[in-house]
């Protein structure tokens, strides 16, 4: 079904820097020592809270930081609405121009700001240890597979994803209508799609249930590999400990 004028609210800017930390930190180690053929076909769902909805405010990243809190497999709510989180996120993101939208009503929210912002407030929150960055697609699908949870994705949203199509799919195809942060919630290696099986990562975004299949929807593989050479960012959050992770991206 489709929305009038959802809100968006994704800013990105290439940092080098991230390339040291990039999620195979973690995947290598448990490749080599358990999955040496590599991961077995499967699938992966967590179990999620609540669908949330940014209405026409450029808060997505507020948003999808406070849904993948919410997520399995480690929830950990976050202390404040995905608005004030949004409010915290710009005065450390990087960019001047948005903070004074740390002192804005919710419907003045309308400037955006990163995912790599988000990652670093809620490292500074205690709701993650860290954060990593799944750079390629096998590495998008072992993130999930390995049940270390979903990613909080960045992407420039074109005009094919703006619903869903009998299937429960978006294509990643069309124009480009902004930029925009949503979360995934899981993998499948076979969900039917155009009467064959493809392999795709489930989604939840926060523009409310009105929106694909009650706020989720599916992108396929080959999607997948388009958004990522777009490109866009899915930031894969640390819930645990794990060294060497003392990092400051």
């Amino acid at each position: 079904m489709p929305l009038q004028q959802p809100g968006f609210g994704l800013r990105q800017q290439i940092d080098e820097r991230d390339k040291a930390y990039l999620a195979r930190i973690v995947l290598d180690p448990l490749r080599d020592n358990y999955f040496p053929k590599g991961l077995p076909e499967g699938s992966r769902h967590y179990n999620v809270g609540p669908v949330l909805d940014q209405g026409r405010t450029g808060t997505c990243v507020g948003h999808g930081w406070t849904a993948r809190a919410n997520d399995a497999p480690i929830k950990q709510p976050v202390p404040m609405t995905p608005f004030d989180l949004y409010r915290m996120i710009v005065q450390i993101d990087e960019w001047a121009d948005n903070d004074w939208e740390a002192h804005a009503t919710d419907d003045q929210l309308q400037s955006g700001t990163s995912v790599r912002a988000g990652a670093q407030i809620m490292r500074k929150l205690g709701l993650i240890t860290n954060f990593l960055w799944c750079e390629n697609l096998e590495n998008l699908r072992a993130w999930h597979l390995a049940n270390f949870g979903g990613t909080v994705c960045g992407a420039p949203w074109l005009a094919n994803m703006m619903e869903t199509d009998s299937d429960g799919f978006i294509s990643y195809s069309g124009t480009t209508e902004g930029g925009h942060c949503f979360v995934s919630k899981g993998w499948n290696d076979r969900v039917k799609y155009r009467g064959r099986y493809v392999r795709a990562m489930r989604i939840k975004n926060s523009w409310g249930r009105e929106w694909g299949e009650g706020g989720y929807a599916w992108i396929s593989e080959s999607d997948l590999l388009k958004m990522l050479a777009y490109p866009s960012e899915f930031c894969a959050p640390v819930e645990f400990r794990v060294n060497p992770l003392a990092i400051e991206p």
